[in-house]
């Protein structure tokens, strides 16, 4: 016996592969079997509706010869109010709502009409001949009736059904014939009215095959022969069957139940769309010889691969390369934030794209649905699909080559993308493929602009301590010279000259604070400011007569509200000033794009709590608010609304550092037109900490052209 790995190999790969199809064949046999059961089930039920339908039609015909019967039983003059009554009895039955009786005769053992009513009535030719010639064999003797075809015997020249039923007579044998015109139409709205399963339909038909009436609203010749052999087969009253099969009435693949009616000679059909009963089991059976294919694929793939192990020779290499391939596997289905494409270029430089792949959603921002049909992500670039061929172009000629551009975001904003692609050999057609991934580099590009940033902030710190030093020298020599002019003067009493020289010396010390502060922000320190009690409204004052004139220039309306006069706080009126200009910086740009026209406001306001101790300095403006995403970063470094030349993005950050190093908080928030910045300061014992005068609020107007 041979016992090669690779024949034992094969043998076990046959057999898991006709286990597979075992099992699927199984479950698609049982899918269907168990479908097929509950359809005839269902077909079962909807027979049954039928037959109450039938049941019904023979209670009444059964109503209606209870009236003849005694009708024929009162044959004297001396009786003819009761023949009347009864008379009246048959038509009140005929007219019932539920009856489908259009034509009612009593005749003679001969044939003959004695009595009749209904459509047509009392015109010879109709009844009297047609049950003339019905064959004897057709003639129920005695009971029950028998239903048969009467082609133009109903009205407007209709086929009908004729119920025929011999009268008995007191004496006993045959007195008589009672015959009823059945309407079709009425039979087959009954069936209809009766309810029907989804995608089934009611029938009742003869014992000949002829259909007489069904649930389908669109009409079917009445007659027709539907019922086949299987009808045919002389089954006794009672019995029933069921099969799949083409069903004569629908022409569509059903499953059928049929049982006889007890009395009269008429099937109850009920019918099961045999393809809408099946889905799911096609679903199954679908299913089941899919995983089964797939199932056969994979053990082939897996017999081919181990065989090429084999020949390889090494077992240990091979363990190796399945844990590399195992690895490599779970490491892409785990989820790579890259998206891998792999391109077929032309001789003529025309590409096509044969696949795409990867976390697509996580690296572009778009679910990859979207991009479905779509050869080139052109469409979403800066760049057009000529550049994308220019670029697979240099790439088939270099090697590789990489390509950064800016990518379209649902939002309308852009992703940074670094797209990486190098050639492989060409194939037997003579088509180079490119193989490469596609990466969003939005982090690494921002964090190239914050270090540039950090780069031009290190050489802003350099040059401005060389330049805080310089400029302290000769201020504190015009500081010096002041001070002596000023002793100077007061010994010759010249009172305006000493005012001039006390101005020069406050400007100065003022200058050589701001020199300090710049000083101890290039060394990278916010602490080391001097806290004590200063007056908030005189700072407030001071800063906004700085950016005054820069604020009237942006045709900005300025309110000023500085609280109660004298009102002290705990800080350094420098770096409070430095925190207020920041905030009247910002709401001056907020504002300044408005469309022109628009009302351009910003309101600084003191606002003492007695309550907290504490008083807040708010600046508020009308320039439509800070968009919610950057609320929450509002303070970091570099977070910035303003385009990338213009700001910084470190005014707020900085400021929170000059807060902080106060012992002060900063908020922000969006209010009902706008943004409004607010800095708390403990209170300190002063004049204004007693409200001892009401709040004066200052309004310095706009002016065009400042």
């Amino acid at each position: 016996m041979l016992r090669s790995p690779r024949l034992i190999g094969g043998v076990l790969a046959a057999v898991l592969i006709a286990a597979c199809w075992a099992v699927a064949l199984r479950v698609a046999d049982v899918a269907e079997r168990d479908g097929v059961a509950a359809g005839l089930a269902r077909a079962e039920e909807s027979s049954a509706i039928a037959q109450a339908v039938a049941t019904n039609l023979e209670h009444q015909i059964d109503a209606l010869h209870a009236l003849a019967e005694r009708w024929l039983a009162n044959p004297d003059a001396s009786r003819a109010p009761i023949r009347a009554e009864l008379e009246h009895g048959i038509i009140r039955q005929m007219r019932r709502a539920d009856s489908a009786v259009e034509r009612y005769a009593i005749c003679d053992p001969a044939g003959l009409v004695l009595w009749e009513f209904g459509i047509g009535a009392g015109s010879d030719g109709c009844v009297r001949p047609v049950h003339a010639a019905v064959p004897p064999s057709l003639r129920s003797s005695p009971v029950p009736p028998r239903l048969s075809m009467l082609p133009s015997a109903g009205a407007d020249d209709q086929a009908a059904i004729q119920a025929t039923q011999a009268l008995i007579a007191e004496a006993g044998g045959t007195g008589g014939i009672a015959v009823a015109v059945l309407r079709l139409p009425a039979l087959s709205a009954q069936i209809a009215a009766a309810g029907r399963l989804d995608g089934g339909v009611l029938a009742l038909a003869l014992d000949t095959g002829q259909l007489i009436a069904w649930s389908e609203p669109r009409s079917l010749p009445a007659g027709q022969p539907v019922a086949g052999p299987v009808l045919h087969a002389g089954l006794p009253p009672g019995h029933r069957g069921q099969a799949r099969m083409v069903s004569p009435i629908t022409g569509r693949d059903e499953l059928m139940a049929w049982r006889r009616v007890m009395s009269l000679n008429l099937f109850a059909i009920g019918t099961v769309d045999a393809e809408r009963q099946l889905a799911a089991a096609a679903s199954i059976r679908g299913t089941a010889y899919g995983s089964a294919s797939l199932a056969s694929l994979l053990i082939v793939l897996a017999l081919l691969v181990w065989s090429s192990l084999r020949d390889a020779g090494e077992a240990r290499q091979a363990a190796l390369a399945r844990d590399a391939l195992r690895g490599e596997l779970e490491r892409l289905i785990g989820g790579i934030p890259a998206v891998f494409i792999l391109r077929q270029v032309q001789p003529g430089g025309e590409s096509r794209l044969l696949y795409r792949g990867g976390d697509v959603e996580a690296v572009t921002g778009w679910p990859p649905a979207t991009f479905q049909g779509h050869d080139s992500l052109a469409a979403w670039c800066e760049l057009d699909v000529a550049s994308h061929d220019a670029f697979y172009a240099r790439v088939v000629a270099e090697g590789s080559a990489s390509l950064r551009f800016r990518f379209r975001q649902p939002d309308g904003g852009f992703r940074h993308m670094r797209l990486h692609c190098r050639s492989l050999a060409p194939n037997e057609a003579g088509f180079v493929e490119l193989a490469g991934y596609l990466l969003d580099v939005t982090s690494q590009v921002q964090a190239e602009a914050r270090a540039l940033h950090s780069a031009r902030l290190a050489s802003l710190g350099a040059v401005s301590a060389g330049l805080a030093h310089e400029l302290k020298q000769p201020l504190t020599a015009i500081s010096l010279a002041a001070e002596v002019a000023q002793v100077e003067a007061e010994q010759i009493g010249a009172s305006a000259i000493i005012c001039r020289l006390a101005q020069i010396v406050e400007e100065v010390d003022r200058t050589v604070h701001l020199i300090e502060s710049l000083r101890r922000f290039a060394r990278g320190s916010q602490a080391g400011y001097p806290i004590g009690s200063c007056a908030i409204d005189a700072v407030v004052d001071s800063a906004v007569s700085l950016m005054a004139r820069h604020l009237r220039a942006l045709t900005v309306d300025i309110e000023v509200d500085p609280g109660p006069p004298g009102q002290a706080v705990l800080g350094d009126p420098e770096a409070i000033k430095q925190i207020l200009i920041n905030f009247l910086t910002n709401a001056g740009d907020a504002v300044a794009a408005l469309p022109r026209g628009t009302a351009r406001r910003v309101r600084i306001a003191v606002r003492p709590d007695a309550g907290s101790g504490r008083v807040a300095v708010a600046v508020a403006d009308n320039g439509g608010g800070i968009a919610p995403d950057i609320l929450p970063r509002l303070f970091e470094p570099f977070v910035t609304t303003k385009p990338a030349d213009v700001g910084t993005g470190l005014g707020l950050s900085i400021s929170l550092g000059l807060a902080r190093a106060m012992m002060a908080e900063i908020h922000a928030a969006n209010v009902a037109q706008g943004a409004e910045f607010t800095l708390l300061l403990a209170a300190a014992p002063g004049p204004g900490s007693q409200h001892d005068a009401p709040p004066t609020t200052r309004r310095f107007p706009m002016r065009s052209g400042a």
